[in-house]
């Protein structure tokens, strides 16, 4: 039973990864993603130490092995994914009156090297994950309302 849970929290966690990373769907939450990301790394790191049979004597030498990997691969893929965080900077139409589909205008920060700036159709999928698609410049549409910031 819990060769089975750790399996399937390994391929629901990697699966949404991947979505992440090849489809416009994106997870807008940075701690959203390295939860996801340290269980996908963590439940990996269990399967293969079941595989080769690491974890048949409960030794400390070997839970510490194991805990320093996934600290490892995490902290490496932490650094890596905060670079890539997207901000939304003003919200220019909405497609309803509960914002779940939005044109607006975002941008990462690169430190030294300056802003970069996008604007994306964004749809709210679930709390923190959003799919995003390309924004086209024509909303005359009159189920487009033009939201005002102040």
């Amino acid at each position: 039973m819990k060769g089975r849970l750790i399996i399937r929290l390994f391929f629901i966690s990697t699966l949404i990864l991947l979505f992440n990373w090849l489809t416009p769907l994106e997870i807008n939450n940075y701690y959203v993603l390295v939860i996801i990301s340290f269980l996908s790394i963590s439940t990996f790191v269990f399967l293969i130490g079941y595989a080769f049979y690491f974890f048949e004597r409960n030794t400390k030498a070997r839970v510490l092995i194991t805990i320093s990997i996934i600290g490892f691969f995490s902290l490496a893929l932490s650094f890596n994914q905060k670079n890539a965080d997207w901000k939304t900077m003003n919200i220019e139409y909405s497609k309803d009156r509960f914002n779940l589909r939005t044109i607006e205008t975002q941008k990462r920060d690169f430190s030294e090297e300056g802003n970069n700036f996008r604007k994306v159709d964004r749809i709210k999928v679930f709390p923190f994950i959003d799919w995003i698609g390309k924004a086209e410049d024509n909303y005359n549409s009159t189920s487009w309302e033009r939201v005002e910031n102040n």
